[in-house]
């Protein structure tokens, strides 16, 4: 059983108190084990690239199974900032401050990835924002090597999802309808595929979008010019992933040595 998230997006921290909620309720009631399904990371202009893969992390950290799109943490920083004119430059000083406690919560992990926490000018920078209005906007603009920072970041987050167990649910024809993906070769499917995080390949809605779940596994295989036994063994069988069970990290090595997948079960993003 699980509870979707759907529509605008909403910050990880708002949903908390939801979170902590939900996991009490399960060590109360283990037999329904209710989980969380949210859509994050798929649409993000009004926040950092940093915001939007923290996002997804935190989403995942607080207790929400599966996560639907990530675009945010397959889309190549470079792609995503040429977009719009002045695209995930700004951000409210409430996000701000959040990323920048996450950066210090998470030194160790991102450091370790190659990203560079300066805790100093973080603490500073923290400082000087409590005295402006949360809602109000900070600008930072994007270079070379906080581009490549955000895809440090993106590996991190990446890996991390994949120890959690996380199932990341990709919508190749609605990322590229709606989800603001330019076109096939930025697509972030190939990110996420080449990572080590569990993965279903969902439809979205198929009512809007006019495709069925085979046929989105067939754009895969052609659009990204994949053999079945590739995609088979990437990705193993979906019903693995399905909510009310308990989940262990699978990772490619141990669906290479598994049995064939069973029959496909659908899993639509809805």
């Amino acid at each position: 059983m699980g509870v979707d998230f759907s529509a605008k997006e909403t910050s990880p921290e708002d949903l908390r108190d939801f979170y902590r909620a939900l996991k009490q309720d399960r060590k109360r009631h283990p037999q329904t084990h209710i989980e969380a399904v949210v859509h994050i990371g798929e649409d993000f202009f009004d926040l950092s690239l940093e915001s939007a893969v923290r996002w997804c992390h935190q989403s995942a950290l607080y207790g929400a199974t599966r996560l639907g799109h990530c675009i945010a943490l397959g889309l190549s920083p470079e792609v995503a900032v040429s977009r719009e004119d002045g695209a995930h430059m700004g951000e409210t000083v409430r996000e701000r401050q959040r990323q920048i406690e996450y950066d210090l919560l998470y030194a160790d992990g991102l450091t370790s990835f190659g990203v560079e926490v300066d805790s100093v000018a973080l603490l500073q920078q923290k400082q000087n924002l409590q005295e402006r209005d949360p809602d109000s906007l900070v600008y930072r603009g994007y270079g070379k090597n906080r581009l490549q920072e955000v895809s440090r970041r993106q590996d991190y987050v990446l890996s991390d999802l994949a120890r959690l167990g996380t199932v990341i649910e990709t919508c190749p024809t609605s990322n590229l309808c709606i989800g603001g993906v330019p076109g096939l070769d930025s697509h972030p499917f190939r990110r996420l595929f080449d990572s080590e995080v569990n993965l279903a390949v969902c439809t979205d809605d198929p009512g809007i979008f006019n495709t069925s779940l085979s046929q989105e596994v067939d754009n895969v295989l052609h659009w990204f010019d994949l053999a079945p036994q590739q995609a088979a063994g990437r990705l193993g069988d979906p019903w693995e992933y399905r909510l009310g069970r308990d989940r262990r990290p699978i990772r490619p090595a141990d669906r290479r040595n598994a049995a064939p997948p069973k029959e496909s079960h659908s899993s639509d993003c809805s």
